[in-house]
């Protein structure tokens, strides 16, 4: 459980809530995050989740901009529910059923995608692993399993992008190939240097982002 405020002090917002039993038993942890003075940093966009427990700045982990906010999550710092509320018990109650179903939802994903990629189908494995990213979990062996294999396909196409060249038939094939992931502004970036003119359609999507790959919208 996390609350995101500087009025109360972690004893004080607990005992308002009615977490008092749980936290006795230590089946929940309150931990209050302060607002940091300094400005918030952006993330770097990536489809693949985050470990936000561990980011410097948890305000902007959590997309958080107004005090007086608690997060339901579970060890991994995985979000569950968000509210302002203090009647939190019965969230809290939900998390591990939710986060079991999460997982086995990513367990089938990442199942389909490493079936996808030794039948040498990247572009299925791709769309598989995007929906098990989508979850926006991590953590768990499931989720770090789709996490490692995504990032070994984004390898191999890096490699595959430097052996192309400035050939404009192989970079369309891998903007084709790898749009929508991680990969895709890197073969814009090298389509852009290469002076390659290629048609840009709804599958091939080549617009270059400063701020890096683009994080899906929810």
């Amino acid at each position: 459980m996390l609350y995101f405020g500087n009025r109360l002090k972690t004893s004080e917002w607990l005992s308002q809530t009615d977490l008092g039993e749980l936290a006795a038993a230590e089946t929940v942890i309150g931990i209050r995050v302060p607002k940091p003075e300094e400005e918030p940093k952006a993330l770097p966009r990536s489809r693949v989740p985050a470990n936000r427990l561990a980011a410097a700045d948890l305000w902007v982990a959590y997309g958080v901009t107004e005090p007086d906010l608690f997060i339901v999550c579970d060890k991994f710092g995985n979000e569950y529910r968000r509210t302002p509320k203090k009647e939190l018990a019965d969230l809290v109650k939900s998390v591990a059923k939710h986060f079991r179903e999460q997982r086995a939802k990513v367990k089938e994903h990442l199942e389909t995608a490493t079936k996808a990629r030794t039948d040498g189908k990247t572009a299925d494995a791709l769309a598989a692993l995007h929906k098990a990213l989508k979850l926006d979990i991590v953590g768990y062996d499931e989720a770090e399993g789709a996490i490692r294999l995504y990032r070994e396909i984004l390898e191999d196409g890096r490699k595959q992008l430097a052996a192309a060249g400035k050939d404009s038939d192989k970079l369309a094939a891998l903007a084709k190939l790898y749009a929508g992931s991680d990969l895709e502004a890197e073969i814009a970036e090298s389509v852009r240097k290469s002076g390659a003119s290629l048609r840009v359609t709804p599958a091939i999507r080549l617009e270059l982002d400063d701020a890096g790959p683009r994080r899906p919208r929810r």
